[in-house]
Formats: C-alpha cells, sequence, structure tokens
C-alpha cells in the first residue's frame, strides 16, 4: 500500500518529467510585447503578446503553425497553416492555409481584438489594400515542419 508521501512524490516527479521544461521552447521579438514563439518544436510557431516588451509566450494571437509573417511599424501579416499534427504525423495540409493581420496599434493584451481574420487569400488581398498596406510582404518564412 502507498503511503500519501510516496503518492505525493510519485505526482511530484511525474509532472516534472512530463511538462514542457523538457522541450525546446523559445520566441523571437516581433515589435514591443508581439512575438513569435514555439514549444517543443519550431513547427509550433504561433504569434503571442507577452506580459513585457522583449518577452516571448503570454496571450495567443494566431495559433500555430505559423509558415510565413512580416510586418511594419504598425501591421503584422501572417499565413497560417492548420493541421492536426496528431492525426496527419506532422504533415500540414496545404489546403487550409489561412491569412490574418494584426493591428499593433489596438490595444487588446488579453484578447484578440487586434487580429483581423482569418481570411482566404483573395480577401486577404482586398483587406490589405484597405488598410494601405499592398506592399506589406511576407519577410520571414518557416518551412520545418
Amino acid at each position: 500500500m502507498m503511503t500519501t508521501k510516496k503518492v505525493l512524490t510519485t505526482l511530484i516527479i511525474l509532472t516534472i518529467v512530463t511538462s514542457c521544461a523538457l522541450f525546446d521552447s523559445r520566441g523571437e521579438t516581433i515589435k514591443g510585447r508581439y512575438n513569435i514563439g514555439w514549444i517543443d518544436t519550431k513547427a509550433n510557431r504561433s504569434i503571442n503578446y507577452a506580459t513585457k516588451d522583449g518577452d516571448y509566450g503570454g496571450n495567443e494571437k494566431i495559433g500555430a503553425f505559423i509558415n510565413r509573417m512580416g510586418h511594419n511599424q504598425r501591421f503584422i501579416i501572417a499565413e497560417r497553416i492548420y493541421f492536426n499534427a496528431f492525426a496527419l504525423m506532422d504533415k500540414p495540409n496545404y489546403d487550409s492555409i489561412t491569412y490574418y493581420i494584426i493591428d499593433m496599434e489596438i490595444e487588446a493584451p488579453y484578447d484578440n481584438k487586434d487580429v483581423i481574420g482569418p481570411f482566404n487569400k483573395p480577401d486577404f488581398e482586398k483587406m490589405k489594400i484597405k488598410l494601405g498596406i499592398k506592399d506589406l510582404e511576407f519577410t520571414n518564412e518557416y518551412y520545418d515542419y
């Protein structure tokens, strides 16, 4: 029969062993509190809003898997490929590409009022024209699936 102390010790050890601390977890600042970060593998990139400038992680603005990203002083554009990594064995479904725009001038640290989208490609291009960022290009491409 296990004692309470042994049960607690076992639970603590299991928590430590299965935590994200054992996996790669980093990020890169886009601008201010906006960052692109990942856990476990770089293919898990998401765009987030951190609690302070230069940090990574925080409130998720656009979920994984960010394939391409670009930005200027006000806007971030992102191309996201959705796929269920477990069901598809890490093979992206390129038919599920969506596009987003983040307006960094909108204060929305805990919700996504600063996120516009998702869009299909034609509607994304129309929104870029409407926002006056027709020439904003994707400058970062991530192909490590």
